[in-house]
């Protein structure tokens, strides 16, 4: 498991739909973001099952 400290405003978990919103969206207001996923793939839960 690989272990990361950083600080940040936000933190948007999961890398489907609302993830990714809510990434851009902090971005867009200046904030320092980090987004996490879980899995290898970017793409909610319906993505690597087709």
């Amino acid at each position: 498991m690989k272990s990361v400290q950083e600080t940040v405003d936000v933190i948007a978990a999961g890398g489907g739909t609302a993830g990714h919103v809510a990434a851009i969206q902090a971005a867009r207001a200046g904030a320092k973001k980090s987004a996490i996923k879980a899995g290898s793939m970017l793409g909610g839960s319906s993505v690597p099952g087709g």
